[in-house]
């Protein structure tokens, strides 16, 4: 009886009834996510291919809320609609659907397949990446590029890679930070990066690597502090990109693919371009500051602002290419061992210091390149080992008025064009002659060049500017049937000229350096303007010019004193020669002596200057003799045996 009562008395309670009428409201709100629920639940995936949203999906019973998380094991989880949970394991199966997921704690990802149609993770609360296994975004055919969006802090460790389809995409945000801890890849989807992305693991050296092979897009901050990130799929790119000294970022592209650095855009540390089929292009507005930067087999790097210069510090390139319109100013050394270089009127500003060396062939310009350019050297340049400069016609080298550039090899300069403003000279070659550089493109001499062993042979049509010193033994060949001299020709070697063909001479040859026998191989025309300067020293000590073939004299001979005193009946045969045509020189000048003691006698084979007797001497000579009218004549006429005298 008495629970009878009991019954029936609380079946009156008014308050009581309020109660129960609440519950259906409280418990709807719950389930929206107005209301949390009073502790979490770990609720997991097993369901097998099925939809996010069905209760019975999931062990226990119920849509993992927003107090929640998530565990997927296995199996293929559709979410169709936006939905929240407090932390989600990833470890194997998939996650797809057009519904994001917004992660407010931690998101683990160790497994399995996220993303493709749409929708994404979004990890709010951090995320860590891990593990040996395989992860994947996207998925084949997938129509929408979707996966995981990072707006916290990403650490990514393991060497399970992110084998990604082409619908995969990872996104870290403006406010996202990822931090990737191993030398596994990205590969192929997208990889978009708003806000901080390092890589903080890798060998001192840079010799691993986390390879991204998709599309990457970085418009915040890239640091690679260890390692080497390498970045060869495609992109367009505003942000920065910096590595430690001993960490390296590569660049390259795919097929039809590219690297497009654009306004914003900054690169500072190691660089390197690696092979590839398409390239790296650096356009206006975007900087490059680099600290090293090599250009390896396959590789390629375009400045394309012609009002831009960019910088290194030092530069290798020992395969792949470097053009663009844009100028790169090198501090330290630049290293040229293989590959290409200019084409596009941009340039390599050497400025401190060049090599090129190795057996490999390399290559100034390209083939109907636009704009001759490739090397200008301000500061010491070595050219060594037997591989050619096999240029195009779009390639220039140009040794600067501050270059000095050594060639200490017989390798040839071919095609493009060869200017030097500085100082050239060939060192290295055979003691005759023999061993030999070509230069067969054009090339311009305003400086200095000097052949000290072997021979430096020019194969167009050449008109010297500036001044060819050639040493014993060494020859200076202008084997071109345009072969002239309005600059300085001397030394003590050997001008040589095309077969059956002649020097034209407009400007000085002076043989010797100092004192001095300078042999011209060829026909000499000494043409209008021209000076050929001899210098006296003693009898026994003057400048000599040989000439194997014949001459054409025309313009000034000269003589300066080098310390010789005039003695009345010495002569110097200071030019010899095969024929000479019924030409003489226009003009004598005496430097130093007393210009009335000199006399140019020429010969069937050679030209003599003879000292003659002081005026006064000779007038007292005569008289004594009685021999005025004789010699009056004999001056008339030249010296004995002469056939002309000035």
């Amino acid at each position: 009886m008495k629970n009878t009562k009991k019954i029936y008395l609380a079946k009156n309670i008014k308050p009581a009834q309020g109660y129960f009428r609440v519950l259906p409201i409280a418990a709807a709100l719950a389930a929206s996510g107005f209301i949390q629920p009073a502790f979490a639940v770990d609720r997991t995936w097993f369901g097998g291919n099925g939809d996010w949203e069905l209760n019975t999906n999931w062990s226990p019973s119920g849509v993992p809320g927003n107090g929640d998380k998530g565990i997927i094991n296995s199996g293929n989880s559709t979410l169709s609609f936006n939905s929240g949970i407090a932390g989600l394991d990833f470890f194997g199966g998939s996650l797809r659907g057009a519904g994001d997921l917004a992660v407010s704690g931690l998101t683990t990802f160790t497994g399995g397949q996220i993303g493709g149609d749409g929708g994404d993770v979004i990890a709010n609360g951090g995320l860590t990446i891990s593990g040996a296994a395989e992860k994947t975004l996207g998925y084949f055919n997938g129509p929408v590029s979707s996966g995981i969006v990072n707006n916290g802090t990403a650490t990514w460790t393991g060497a399970g890679n992110l084998d990604n389809q082409n619908s995969g995409r990872f996104t870290n945000s403006a406010n996202g930070n990822l931090n990737i801890q191993t030398d596994a890849d990205f590969l192929n989807g997208t990889l978009v990066n708003q806000g901080t992305l390092t890589k903080s693991v890798g060998a001192a050296d840079g010799s691993d690597k986390t390879v991204i092979s998709g599309v990457f897009e970085n418009s915040g901050s890239v640091n690679v502090q260890q390692g080497t990130l390498s970045i060869i799929g495609s992109g367009t790119h505003t942000g920065s990109f910096t590595s430690s000294p001993d960490s390296w970022i590569e660049f390259a592209a795919g097929f039809n693919r590219a690297q497009q650095l654009n306004a914003g855009a900054s690169v500072t540390g190691n660089v390197r371009m690696i092979d590839t089929s398409g390239g790296t292009f650096v356009n206006s507005g975007a900087t490059y500051d680099a600290t090293r930067t090599e250009i390896v087999a396959g590789g390629r790097l375009s400045f394309t602002e012609p009002s831009q210069t960019a910088n290194t510090d030092t530069l290798s390139v020992s395969g792949g290419a470097l053009r663009g319109a844009g100028d790169l100013a090198v501090s330290g050394l630049t290293t040229f061992t293989g590959g290409q270089i200019g084409g596009d009127g941009g340039d390599v500003i050497a400025n401190g210091g060049l090599t090129i060396s190795g057996a490999a062939e390399k290559t100034l310009g390209y083939f109907n390149g636009p704009v001759s350019s490739g090397i200008v050297n301000n500061g010491t340049a070595t050219w060594t080992g037997a591989g050619n400069l096999d240029n195009q016609n779009s390639g220039r080298f140009t040794n600067s008025a501050n270059g000095n550039l050594n060639i200490q090899t017989d390798a040839d300069f071919l095609n493009g064009t060869l200017v030097n403003q500085g100082t050239l000279t060939k060192s290295v070659g055979a003691a005759d002659g023999s061993d030999k550089t070509v230069i067969s493109g054009v090339f311009e001499n305003s400086g200095s060049v000097n052949v000290q062993q072997g021979t430096l042979e020019v194969t167009r049509a050449f008109n010297n500017q500036g001044v060819i010193n050639v040493a014993t033994g060494a020859i200076f060949h202008g084997n071109n049937g345009n072969f002239a001299n309005d600059g300085i020709l001397q030394g003590n070697g050997t001008i040589q000229t095309e077969a059956n063909n002649d020097l034209i001479n407009t400007g000085e040859i002076n043989p010797g350096d100092s004192v001095g026998h300078l042999t011209i191989d060829g026909d000499l025309n000494q043409a209008s303007g021209g000076v050929i300067n001899f210098e006296l020293a003693s009898l026994s000590s003057f400048d000599q010019l040989t000439v194997t073939d014949d001459v054409t004299l025309g313009g000034e001979i000269a003589i300066w004193n080098l310390g010789y005193t005039p003695v009345a009946g010495d002569s110097f045969v200071v030019a010899t020669f095969d024929e000479r045509a019924d030409t003489r020189f226009s003009s004598f000048s005496v430097n130093g002596f007393n210009p009335d003691l000199f006399k140019v006698q020429y010969h069937d084979h050679d030209v003599t200057v003879a000292v003659i007797p002081e005026p006064e001497q000779y007038l007292m000579l005569l008289a004594g003799l009685g021999l005025m009218g004789v010699v009056a004549r004999r001056q008339r006429n030249g010296i004995r045996g002469c056939d002309e005298a000035v």
